[in-house]
């Protein structure tokens, strides 16, 4: 059983909305949709390092933008060494960026480029305080309407 749970991955969904998924841990800020656990995704009400993969489908445009570098770090935190963090959204300037008027943060290809440790935004990450990821993999979905991207947690 020890085994078990040792190969079991920790797996949060941040925004999870109605889905529910047996391998992650449902997270929301509303309880409407009954979300296993439910807070704000600027304080998660977990240890550090509790998780190794955070994902994050089509919550990142609700979460109005000023609090976009405190939730990622927040993300970074609760993430264990080399946790990846799964992000999809809606790409700017697409119909599905736009067109929901919740979404409140938009997205370019670049946008996540400023949180990579070692990019030719390396001075905004530090002047900010923003946690440093590795990009494992970035592409378009959705016929291109979709930003998609693996980041994944490293060392300070």
């Amino acid at each position: 059983m020890i085994l078990e749970r040792q190969a079991t991955k920790r797996k949060l969904d941040l925004g999870s909305g109605g889905k529910a998924d047996d391998a992650f841990l449902s997270f929301d800020v509303t309880t409407v949709l009954k979300p296993q656990v439910q807070g704000d995704g600027r304080c998660l009400p977990f240890k550090g390092g509790a998780f190794d993969e955070v994902r994050a489908w089509h919550v990142l445009e609700h979460i109005p933008r000023e609090y976009l570098v405190e939730t990622m770090n927040e993300c970074w935190r609760v993430l264990a060494e080399g946790g990846q963090l799964d992000v999809e959204v809606p790409i700017f300037p697409s119909d599905d960026a736009m067109a929901d008027p919740t979404h409140v943060s938009f997205f370019v290809q670049r946008t996540f480029e400023y949180f990579v440790k070692g990019s030719q935004y390396e001075e905004h990450r530090l002047l900010y305080g923003i946690r440093p990821w590795e990009c494992v993999m970035q592409g378009r979905a959705g016929m291109n309407s979709l930003l998609k991207l693996v980041l994944r947690k490293v060392a300070e």
